[in-house]
């Protein structure tokens, strides 16, 4: 969330402790005793230049220069006055981009809340928007920092042309920024507002040869007639914004093509209904209500979780429709899925989307990656032609995955990787998932009917399945209209030598039914429940 310059974690839990008033005391006296200095020097390399000429009147012309009052109280008072105004420039605007920064809009938003406190019917007319540029990390990772910081420079530029008398823009730091607006009036007004600030950036940046595309995510809050803690309105517009950041992680996306290259297939999604890339209001409780924690505590809360082991791995079978041996159908491999914990679980968060930004993430994609080699190997002992899937989370390379094989006697082809096209939002993504299919293993499009099927991305992977998701598929079931869609879907992934899994089975009807559609393969509760890896009764379905 996109920024990854700076994190979420700590990001307003602290105020800068900083005195203008005290700072620029003791600036002045500084500059004074500098002033000081800089006369005495002055005078003796005169008083030497004019000795070394003959000079008799030297003495003079120092004192006439250099002693009268009104010259020496313009040097200091010009002196103080450069040195505070540089302080100032220092303490309350952005070295990069010449913005306000985070004390500038802290100070400025108490001053603001204080008169709105005083006044004796206050208005609801004020709004404060935190905006995110998306996947801005890919700039600085693909083109280097020296790029990223420039495109942050032009972005500011562009929004701060577009700004009325009275609003400011401020950034905060990595690639966020909040916007002040005083009189937003109503919703309808500061939607325009945003729409055109959004389609400001839409345009591509041209930098050192480069074409660089962004988009960039908006939460808004309003200010109330009995306003909250400054801190906790900007807290209230971030969580704003992270929501809807995330919920919409699949139009968000960020390109980079250079500019001698054919463009880049995964464009940026058009602009959503509202005109803008992403953007929320913030709705009381909404943040606490959904997941009991605030948006940057996520992370933080994510990797304890991962280091204290609190993971499972789960097991389940998965069947062959098309070679039914029994009346259970023909065991084909077993499917392995991520448990979390239920205190998690409760909170109503994405955390397999939390996962593709957490620092912990490597070590938890080694350790699926070897317990689920590790177990297949023992399950062969019992199947030889049992095969495992699992979902990829990346941060694994060729030569990692090679060596765990190698220890346990286990070939690529015997591994089925699952991703759902949200995982993939730029090209080299998709370059790493060919880049297993090209090792041997082979790829799985999960989540489909769930999301949005996007025709482009679909072709430029070596997808071998496709798993329907459980609740779609339900759903469709439930009539002929959307049941003659399954089945196209089926047909259509079979013209392009594709597997089709369905998911969620509980009854043989069910079971058969999917088998007439010409489904492939099969898992659920029909078949068994999901077991801790480690119990899994691989002696019952072999």
């Amino acid at each position: 969330m996109i920024s990854d310059t700076s994190t979420h974690s700590d990001k307003h839990s602290h105020a800068f402790d900083f005195e203008p008033a005290k700072s620029y005391d003791i600036a002045a006296e500084s500059a004074v005793d500098q002033a000081h200095q800089a006369i005495a020097n002055a005078w003796q390399r005169e008083l030497l230049t004019s000795q070394s000429q003959g000079g008799q009147d030297a003495l003079a012309r120092l004192r006439q220069k250099y002693t009268q009052p009104a010259n020496f109280e313009q040097a200091v008072e010009a002196e103080v006055a450069r040195r505070t105004q540089a302080l100032e420039q220092k303490a309350y605007f952005d070295a990069l981009t010449h913005l306000p920064n985070r004390s500038y809009l802290l100070e400025q938003l108490n001053i603001y809340v204080a008169q709105k406190q005083a006044q004796p019917h206050p208005q609801a007319d004020s709004a404060l928007v935190f905006m995110d540029l998306d996947r801005f990390k890919q700039v600085n990772d693909t083109l280097g920092h020296h790029i990223g910081d420039a495109l942050l420079r032009h972005v500011s530029a562009r929004m701060h042309a577009r700004l009325a008398s009275g609003e400011f823009l401020a950034r905060l730091g990595g690639d966020e920024f909040v916007l002040w607006v005083p009189k937003a009036q109503n919703a309808h007004v500061l939607t325009r507002k945003l729409e055109a600030l959004a389609q400001a950036l839409e345009w591509p940046f041209m930098i050192e040869g480069h074409t660089i595309e962004i988009s960039v995510s908006m939460g808004a809050t309003w200010v109330s007639g009995d306003p909250a803690p400054v801190c906790e309105l900007i807290d209230q517009a971030d969580q704003a914004m992270y929501q809807i950041k995330h919920q919409a992680s699949d139009q968000a996306s960020h390109q980079v093509n250079h500019q001698t290259k054919d463009p880049d297939p995964l464009k940026r999604p058009p602009m959503d209904q509202t005109g803008t890339n992403t953007l929320a209001f913030y709705q009381p409780g909404q943040g606490r209500s959904v997941s009991g924690i605030k948006p940057y505590q996520k992370q933080a809360r994510l990797s304890q979780v991962i280091r204290q082991g609190q993971l499972q791995l789960m097991a389940q079978a998965q069947v062959d429709l098309k070679q039914p041996k029994t009346a259970m159908h023909d065991f084909a491999g077993v499917s392995v899925e991520l448990a979390w914990p239920d205190a998690l679980q409760s909170e109503g968060i994405d955390w397999k989307a939390e996962l593709a930004r957490n620092p912990d993430t490597p070590g938890l994609a080694h350790w699926l990656f070897d317990s689920a080699v590790y177990y297949l190997k023992r399950w062969q002992t019992h199947c030889p032609g049992c095969s495992v899937s699992l979902p990829w989370l990346g941060h694994l390379s060729a030569v990692d995955m090679r060596v765990v094989m190698g220890e346990h006697g286990v070939s690529p082809e015997q591994i089925q990787w699952v991703c759902d096209g949200l995982q993939l939002k730029q090209r080299s993504e998709v370059d790493e998932l060919n880049a297993l299919a090209a090792e041997g293993f082979h790829l799985t499009l999960s989540q489909v009917g769930a999301s949005d099927l996007d025709l482009n991305l679909w072709p430029q992977v070596d997808w071998s399945e496709l798993r329907l998701d459980q609740e779609w598929l339900a759903c469709q079931l439930n009539d002929l209209a959307g049941t003659r869609w399954v089945r196209g879907l089926i047909e259509m992934a079979h013209v392009m030598d594709l597997c089709v899994v369905a998911t969620g089975v509980t009854t043989s009807a069910r079971a058969q039914r999917l088998e007439k559609l010409g489904c492939d393969l099969a898992q659920g509760p029909f078949w068994g429940q999901a077991h801790k890896i480690s119990e899994f009764p691989i002696d019952a379905y072999v």
